[in-house]
């Protein structure tokens, strides 16, 4: 039971962020950084201000209540290892290439996409935080 949470919490934290900036971006290059990618990068928002309640909600129901206290920090590590990558990766990289001449700045948007991830990073560490004070709240009241 454990290791299955264990699984779930690095999927949480590394696949679905990285899967979310990765549709994000191949939108970004599709539309050429034109206005529709501002909608891209709304909805990549919020798709990552719904992941830490999701996998909030996933710990309660696969832990039968009470979820084990290192799948949070397995989750925010794993999380913040892959947004590292991601700055590596794009700022150690030419991302005009994926872009036409005509495109001014071409690739600024994945900057602002990875800027977008790292907010979504610490919205899961504030909600973390705050799920964690909620929760030692009811333990005293108890």
């Amino acid at each position: 039971m454990k290791k299955k949470i264990l699984k779930n919490a690095l999927i949480m934290g590394t696949l679905w962020p990285l899967a979310i900036y990765l549709v994000c971006a191949f939108l970004d290059v599709a539309f050429q950084e034109s206005k529709a990618a501002l909608a891209v990068m709304a909805a990549e928002a919020v798709a990552l201000f719904l992941l830490p309640i999701f996998m909030f909600r996933a710990e309660k129901k696969f832990s039968d209540g009470k979820p084990p206290l290192w799948t949070a920090p397995v989750y925010l590590t794993a999380y913040a290892l892959i947004t590292v990558l991601l700055y590596f990766l794009l700022y150690m990289g030419d991302t005009s290439v994926f872009f036409s001449r005509d495109v001014y700045l071409g690739g600024i948007g994945f900057a602002f996409m990875l800027m977008i991830l790292t907010a979504g990073f610490v919205w899961a560490v504030v909600f973390r935080l705050a799920a964690a004070t909620v929760r030692a709240l009811r333990g005293k009241k108890n």
